[in-house]
């Protein structure tokens, strides 16, 4: 169970409007004639939990907020900051690169570095790289490739080196492969 220290602060917006200060009317009552609520009756009454009654009833139907704590991430937020919106890469990334420079000792947890990043609003700089796809008609398009020096290594140890020309077709992405021993071959290879 996730425990967090409250301090008072603003209204409480627990339950819809209209019930909230019908609960609150309730318990300002009750307050002023000294009888101590029926928690669990009141909750069934208003739809919500007899903690939330009780803790109205406490703290006079004030909302309990969280208490903002120091992170060790605080003293780099201005860099992470930067960062984020700088550079078009992952979470993950800039985690690593947090973590390689200042250490393991602050940026042990990657999980923490992200709850970080969502509770300070902390927003990556995503670059969308759209890729029209277009389809052409037949005889229309065809991709040209020539790799030179590859190199192959069989089970038997042996290095065949070798040169591709590869050609492929743009309407049914048939691919043709000539293999070529030098490049004077396939040199030759072209012009026929």
């Amino acid at each position: 169970m996730n425990q967090k220290r409250y301090h008072i602060g603003q209204e409480a917006d627990m339950v819809p409007q209209m019930k909230s200060q019908e609960l609150r009317g309730d318990l300002e009552i009750l307050k002023t004639n000294d009888i101590k609520p029926n928690y669990s009756a009141l909750a069934k009454e208003y739809g919500m939990d007899r903690h939330t009654v009780a803790k109205y009833w406490k703290e006079g139907g004030i909302r309990m907020s969280p208490i903002e704590r120091e992170t060790p991430f605080d003293t780099y937020f201005e860099e992470i900051k930067e960062k984020a919106e700088s550079t078009c890469c992952t979470k993950k990334a800039l985690y690593k690169y947090f973590q390689n420079k200042y250490g393991m000792d602050v940026f042990h947890c990657y999980s923490t570095f992200t709850h970080y990043l969502q509770r300070k609003e902390i927003r990556r700089k995503i670059e969308m790289k759209v890729h029209l796809r277009y389809e052409t008609e037949p005889g229309q398009q065809l991709q040209l490739d020539w790799k030179e020096d590859l190199k192959t290594v069989l089970t038997t140890g042996e290095v065949i080196e070798y040169n591709l020309f590869v050609a492929t077709f743009g309407y049914s992405r048939y691919h043709y492969y000539i293999y070529s021993k030098t490049r004077r071959e396939a040199k030759a290879a072209d012009h026929r």
